[in-house]
């Protein structure tokens, strides 16, 4: 434990660590500014909220703009049919699965279609929210700022990690390391204050993102509501229905489960870390390596084959939930249209990430002066 504390003492004293840190902290503190936080909208968006939440002092022009919208949009579930949202789909991606692998995606949207009559017989979709296609609130915190968080968080566990793993032959004192097994295995120490190190530090941004975002975004009131429901929708794909979740997920749960998944990912990304640099030896080789591979990984996520290798190719890569963040834990990818999808990809591809970080470790040992 004292060896432990002494590796994240390393970490957290690191100057350029809080530096990367801070300035990522002001890039989500602008990007939020240029969506959300500037003095117009924020007033806006105080005026509309204090609309649907049915205030006594609400303003008669949003009060009036609001029912108008409502009126609009208020009963897409009245007519949703889930069979052509896919025929739609398909359509515009051109993305045309065959044989059992087809029938197996229109089971999925047939599913979806019973969640929807569900929707509708428990009246879910009904319930007040901020006009999505006007505000967009869910695309812009769940989609845009967190694919940011994403990737910022990612190069924070990863330099948290390469740098207490290449802590000794950076000071030359790898000969001594690598001399006795004891000395071997402290590099496992190295790996676990390297997570949780680099774990602070996304918490701290995450933390911080998410107090910005509600502090310019009101939010009483609305935690509540359901993120199925025709406010919350927003146009995607040149088409407008609402989110159609695999299960009822109100503000707060869905915010919960985004965080669950987000931390899946950096504990993957903390393993292919590991992995990469107990093969390199080179925090500079082994961070290069990784931006090639992530790379590498979200080009591979957009390649179409038609058939069930594109399940089979989306579940051992992680880089596929940076893609579909906006969409998680509802009707989004066509081959993830189905409940847990996103809990499966982490478990395969942290499968698939503990197996090379194991085989590093072997070899790491392995190693002689």
């Amino acid at each position: 434990m004292r060896l432990l504390q002494k590796e994240c003492g390393k970490c957290l004293r690191h100057p350029f660590l809080w530096i990367v840190c801070i300035t990522f902290g002001l890039f989500q503190f602008l990007s939020i500014y240029t969506y959300v936080g500037n003095a117009g909208m924020r007033k806006e968006l105080r005026q509309m909220h204090v609309a649907v939440t049915d205030e006594e002092t609400a303003s008669p022009e949003y009060e009036s703009a609001y029912a108008d919208y409502k009126k609009t949009y208020g009963g897409m579930y009245d007519t949703l049919d889930m069979r052509k949202i896919l025929e739609q789909k398909e359509k515009k991606s051109g993305y045309e699965p065959q044989g059992a692998w087809g029938m197996w995606i229109v089971r999925n949207y047939d599913r979806l279609q019973k969640r929807v009559e569900q929707i509708r017989k428990t009246g879910e979709g009904t319930y007040a929210f901020y006009p999505g296609s006007w505000y967009k609130l869910h695309s812009t915190l769940y989609g845009k700022l967190w694919k940011k968080l994403i990737l910022q968080t990612a190069v924070l566990m990863i330099l948290s990690m390469l740098y207490l793993m290449d802590y000794e032959r950076i000071y030359k004192t790898q000969d001594l390391v690598l001399a006795t097994t004891t000395g071997k295995k402290m590099m496992e120490k190295k790996m676990l204050a390297g997570t949780l190190c680099g774990l602070f530090y996304a918490g701290l941004l995450t933390v911080f993102t998410l107090l910005v975002f509600f502090a310019a975004v009101p939010f009483q009131n609305l935690w509540h509501v359901p993120v199925a429901a025709c406010m919350v929708a927003e146009p995607r794909l040149q088409m407008m229905y609402p989110f159609v979740t695999f299960w009822r997920l109100e503000q707060w749960r869905y915010s919960l489960l985004a965080l669950v998944v987000l931390v899946g990912l950096l504990g993957i990304i903390a393993a292919v870390t590991a992995a990469v640099q107990l093969f390199l030896q080179n925090s500079y080789f082994s961070f290069a390596v990784l931006g090639l591979l992530f790379m590498g990984a979200y080009l591979l996520a957009y390649v179409q084959m038609g058939n069930v290798w594109d399940l089979i190719r989306e579940f051992f890569n992680p880089t596929v939930l940076y893609a579909t963040s906006g969409g998680w834990f509802m009707e989004n990818d066509l081959c993830l249209s189905f409940a847990g999808n996103e809990f499966a990809v982490l478990f395969c591809s942290g499968t698939a990430a503990v197996c090379l970080m194991a085989v590093g470790k072997r070899r790491y040992h392995r190693l002689e002066v």
